[in-house]
């Protein structure tokens, strides 16, 4: 029986130092290195849409211009430009984005009877929160001889609700612009 148990012991002392588990019942090998690598690119920005559409024939007076995207967007990067293809709408100069991340509104004042064009992005600038551009895109329009009053009737024509109001920000409510206070007058006290 002795001779059993020094062959046992003279074989565990053989036996390749990787076969044995370390301590805690761990092998001590590096993972095996992979052979195929996938990688998945991020999905290109799309502009889902805009008001009006391209070619499309709108009252002119008070109007929203909006773009839709298929991601979430970043509030501070947007851009329009002028186009060879039509007059350049009269707008506010900086657009809202709405809180489903994927629009931006763009009150504006069309002439009736009048062709109009912009480039969305051309610059680029619009870009979603993970940083990906959105492409460019050209719009043309018209508009008829029909006119929006106010701007209830333009969000209807967009297909927007009173709380897509293009001149709301974060700090307001709907239909309330905030506006610095006055300078004072050069030649008045200014208190202290």
């Amino acid at each position: 029986m002795r001779g059993w148990m020094v062959a046992s012991l003279v074989l565990a002392l053989a036996a390749p130092a990787s076969a044995a588990p370390a301590p805690g019942g761990v092998k001590d090998e590096p993972p095996p290195i992979p052979q195929d690598v996938t990688v998945v690119a991020p999905k290109p920005v799309k502009v889902t849409g805009t008001y009006p559409a391209d070619g499309a024939s709108v009252p002119g007076g008070t109007v929203i211009i909006r773009i839709s995207f298929d991601q979430n967007m970043s509030a501070d990067s947007w851009s329009y430009t002028r186009s060879d293809k039509g007059k350049f709408p009269n707008c506010l100069t900086k657009p809202r984005l709405l809180p489903d991340r994927r629009s931006f509104v763009l009150l504006c004042s069309l002439d009736l009877n009048t062709a109009y064009a912009f480039d969305v992005n051309a610059s680029p600038t619009f870009e979603t929160v993970g940083g990906r551009k959105a492409p460019a895109v050209p719009v043309s329009f018209r508009t008829s001889g029909d006119i929006n009053i106010g701007l209830h009737q333009a969000l209807d024509s967009a297909g927007l609700q009173d709380a897509d109001d293009p001149i709301m920000n974060e700090v307001s409510t709907p239909g309330a612009i905030r506006s610095p206070p006055p300078e004072p007058a050069a030649d008045s006290p200014t208190g202290g």
